[in-house]
C-alpha cells in the first residue's frame, strides 16, 4: 500500500508543478510561490513514502518464496524388475565341485526341479545320493503349482540338488511373467541370500523384510524400503529365503528362524520359500511350513541338462581357438575309448595330449592344458589327479568327432562291431558319414550285437549302401532249420525291438522304453506251446511272462539280462514321465514273482484307478460286442420276441 500512495503523491507533485508552469505563462511570466511550495511538499511526501517500505520491511518480504518441495520419488517397478533380471539372469555355481571359468545364463542351463510333499523325518534319512527310497516314488510337480499367497513353503534338498538355482530361476521366471499363470501375475518376487544377510538379522535391532531386502547391493537404492514395504502389506510380493543351512552357527540359525516366522506374520498375505538342506532344517524347523523335498532327476532330465551344460561351456571354452581345442580334448577321449578308460591319472592324460599339443600349440604344456580344461568344466578331476569326462556320452561324443578324415580310426569302428563300449561312438560317427563299411563288417560278424548295431546304423546313419539295406531287410525275414541261426535272428530282433531305455537310477538299472511289440513275441510263441497274445485290454499269466523272460534272457550272449519292474520302479517310471500316465500300467513284481504269483499285478500312476478299468475305445466298443454275442440268442427266442425289440436291434447294428 505505501508503494502505491508514494507514486500518487509524486503523482500529484508533477501535477502541481505542471499547474505552477501554466500559471507562469497565463500570468505575464509571474512565478506564482504558493503553487511551488505545493509542488515541493507533494515531492518531499512521495520520496518518503517511497523510502519508507525499504526501511520497515521484513526480512521475509526481501527473500523470494522458496519453491514447492519435489516429492521423492520411492521406487519404480520396472527399474526393479530390470535389477532383478540382471542379479538372476546369470548361473551361480556355488557349491559345485567343478567351478566352470565361464559364467552361463540360467536359462541356457536350467533344467526343471521338481518337488513332492515329504516329511521332514523322511527327507532328512534321505542322502540324495543314489538309486532314491522305494517309498520316495510319488506325484512331481513344480514350485508354481505350490505358490500360493499367504503359504509358506521349506523346500530341501541334499547339496547340489537345485535349491538355489530354484529360487533364482523362480526370481527369473516371474520378472518375465512366464508359467505363473493369473494367480501370480504382477507379484514381486523378493529375493535374499539368508548367508548375506545374517549380521542384519542377528543385531540387536534386526532389520525389516523390506528393510533389508531394499539394502540389497544389486539394487542400488532402486527402490526404498517403504515402497517394497507397501507391495509387502497389499500381498503382492513372493519372498525367496534361500539357505537357510548356510546359517553355520545353530544358535545364529534359530534365531534367523525365529526372524522368519515374525516376517511371515507380519506381511501373512505373501508367499514364502525358505530353502535348506535337510541337516540344517531339521533341528531348526519353521512352525507353519509345508514341506516339499527336491526331487531326482529323471533320465531325460539329467540328458538335457548335460547337453545343454556342455554346449554352453563348450561355446564359451572355444572362443578364438575352437579347433585347437576341440583336436586336443578328441585325442584325449579317442585314448580312453581305445583302452576303456573313464578315468585316467594326470601323467597318462599327459602322454596321451603331448604330441598333438606340439603341433597345435607348441607353447602350452600338457599340465597347463589340462587344468585350463578342467576350470572350464569339460573334465573332471574324479578322484586325485585322476581325470575324466563328467559323462560317458561327452566322452564318447569327442571321440567320435576325431574319426572323419582318419582310415584308421574307422577301421578300428569296423574291428569292434561285435563289442557294445564302441556301440554309440559308432553311431556318433555314423550319423555324420557314410556308414556302409560297419554295416558290412556287422553282417560278416553275425552276432547279435553287431547286427543290432548294422539296423541302428540304418536309422542313425548319414549314408548307407542301398545293397546293405536291402541285405538287412531280408534278414529278418529269413526262415532257417539251423537252431543257432534261429536264436540269433531272434536275438537281432529283440535287441531291436527292446533298444530304447530309460535310466531308473544309478546304478545302471534301466526300463524299456516302449511294450513288448506283437512281432517279438510272436517269435517267442512260434518257440512255445502259448497262445497268450499280450495287447491293449489283454490279461498275461505269471507263467505266460515267466516262460516269455527266460527265453529272451537266453538270446543274448553278452550279459544283458532282462526283468520286470519292482513295483517302486513302476511307480518312479509312470511318475517321471516317462510313459502317458493317464493310460498307461505296467506290469510289476518282487523278487519271488516266478513261484508266487500273488507277488505279480500292474501298476498305474494313479493309485485309485483300477488297472483293469475300461479304457474309452474299449466301452464305446461294448454295445456292438453285447449285440454280436447274443446274437444266436435272439435268434433262438425271435418267434417269442415282440418285433420291436428285433427293429431296435436292426438299427443298433
Amino acid at each position: 500500500m505505501l508503494k502505491y500512495l508514494g507514486r500518487a503523491l509524486i503523482a500529484a507533485s508533477l501535477t502541481v508543478a505542471a499547474g505552477v508552469a501554466v500559471n507562469q505563462i497565463l500570468n505575464n511570466g509571474k512565478l506564482s510561490w504558493s503553487w511551488g511550495y505545493l509542488a515541493f511538499v507533494f515531492t518531499v511526501l512521495g520520496g518518503l513514502v517511497q523510502a519508507a517500505p525499504q526501511t520497515v520491511r521484513s526480512p521475509s518480504e526481501d527473500v523470494p518464496p522458496p519453491p514447492p518441495a519435489r516429492r521423492r520419488r520411492t521406487g519404480s517397478r520396472r527399474e526393479y524388475l530390470r535389477r532383478m533380471r540382471s542379479a538372476v539372469d546369470q548361473m551361480e555355481t556355488i557349491g559345485l565341485v567343478t567351478q566352470a571359468e565361464f559364467v552361463l545364463r540360467t536359462r541356457q542351463v536350467y533344467v526343471d526341479v521338481m518337488l513332492r510333499p515329504r516329511t521332514v523325518t523322511d527327507v532328512v534319512t534321505d542322502t540324495g545320493i543314489g538309486p532314491g527310497p522305494a517309498e520316495g516314488a510319488g506325484r512331481r510337480a513344480s514350485l508354481a503349482s505350490f505358490l500360493a499367497g499367504g503359504r509358506m513353503l521349506a523346500v530341501l534338498g541334499a547339496a547340489g540338488s537345485g535349491k538355489t538355482t530354484l529360487a533364482r530361476h523362480t526370481a527369473l521366471e516371474m520378472v518375465e511373467r512366464r508359467r505363473f499363470g493369473w494367480r501370480h501375475r504382477g507379484r514381486l518376487p523378493v529375493l535374499l541370500y539368508l548367508r548375506d544377510h545374517a549380521a542384519s538379522v542377528l543385531g540387536d535391532e534386526p532389520g525389516g523384510l523390506a528393510q533389508i531386502a531394499a539394502a540389497a547391493p544389486w539394487l542400488n537404492g532402486a527402490v526404498t524400503a517403504e515402497w517394497l514395504e507397501q507391495r509387502l502389506d497389499r500381498g503382492q510380493c513372493v519372498v525367496l529365503l534361500d539357505g537357510l543351512d548356510e546359517v553355520a552357527d545353530a544358535r545364529h540359525r534359530s534365531r534367523v528362524v525365529q526372524w522368519i516366522e515374525d516376517q511371515y506374520s507380519r506381511y501373512p498375505d505373501n508367499a514364502f520359500v525358505v530353502t535348506s538342506r535337510p541337516g540344517g532344517y531339521d533341528g531348526n524347523r519353521l512352525s507353519r511350513a509345508d514341506v516339499l523335498q527336491v526331487q531326482r532327476f529323471t533320465s531325460r532330465q539329467i540328458r538335457d541338462f548335460l547337453h545343454a551344460w556342455y554346449q554352453a561351456i563348450e561355446h564359451r571354452s572355444r572362443e578364438g581357438d575352437a579347433r585347437e581345442i576341440d583336436r586336443i580334448v578328441q585325442e584325449l577321449a579317442w585314448y580312453m575309448m581305445r583302452r576303456n578308460l573313464r578315468d585316467v591319472p594326470a601323467e597318462e592324460a599327459e602322454r596321451a595330449i603331448r604330441t598333438v599339443l606340439q603341433r597345435t600349440a607348441p607353447d602350452v604344456s600338457p599340465e597347463a592344458f589340462l587344468r585350463y580344461v578342467r576350470r572350464s568344466g569339460l573334465l573332471l578331476e574324479h578322484q586325485y589327479r585322476h581325470y575324466g569326462f563328467a559323462h560317458l556320452t561327452l566322452q564318447e561324443y569327442l571321440a567320435a568327432a576325431l574319426v572323419p578324415g582318419h582310415a584308421s580310426r574307422r577301421q578300428l569302428l569296423v574291428e569292434n562291431v561285435s563289442d557294445p563300449a564302441w556301440r554309440e561312438t559308432t553311431l556318433l560317427w555314423a550319423a555324420r558319414a557314410d556308414a556302409s563299411p560297419v554295416v558290412e563288417a556287422c553282417l560278416e560278424a553275425r552276432t547279435v550285437t553287431a547286427l543290432s548295431l548294422a539296423y541302428a546304423c540304418l536309422d542313425e546313419a548319414r549314408e548307407v549302401d542301398p545293397a546293405l539295406r536291402a541285405r538287412l531287410d531280408e534278414l529278418l525275414n529269413t526262415t532257417s532249420d539251423d537252431p543257432d541261426e534261429i536264436r540269433l535272428l531272434d536275438g537281432v530282433a529283440a535287441a531291436r525291438a527292446l533298444q530304447d531305455t530309460h535310466a531308473l537310477d544309478d546304478t545302471g538299472t534301466r526300463i524299456c522304453a516302449h511294450p513288448v511289440p506283437d512281432e517279438l513275441w510272436a517269435r517267442y510263441a512260434s518257440h512255445s506251446d502259448s497262445d497268450a497274445v499280450p495287447g491293449p485290454g489283454a490279461d498275461l499269466w505269471t507263467s505266460d511272462i515267466s516262460r516269455f523272460l527266460a527265453w529272451l534272457n537266453g538270446l543274448f550272449g553278452d550279459g544283458a539280462s532282462y526283468r520286470l519292474p519292482s513295483p517302486s520302479e513302476a511307480s518312479q517310471a509312470l511318475d517321471s514321465d516317462l510313459y502317458p500316465a493317464d493310460r498307461t500300467g505296467l506290469y510289476a513284481a518282487e523278487d519271488d514273482w516266478a513261484t508266487n504269483a500273488d507277488r505279480e499285478r500292474i501298476v498305474t500312476a494313479d493309485p485309485d484307478l483300477h488297472p483293469h478299468r475300461p479304457a474309452r475305445w474299449q466301452i464305446a466298443a461294448y454295445p456292438e460286442l453285447i449285440l454280436n454275442h447274443t446274437h444266436f440268442i435272439i435268434r433262438m427266442l425271435a418267434p417269442l420276441l415282440p418285433g420291436d425289440l428285433l427293429a431296435t436291434r436292426r438299427v443298433c447294428r
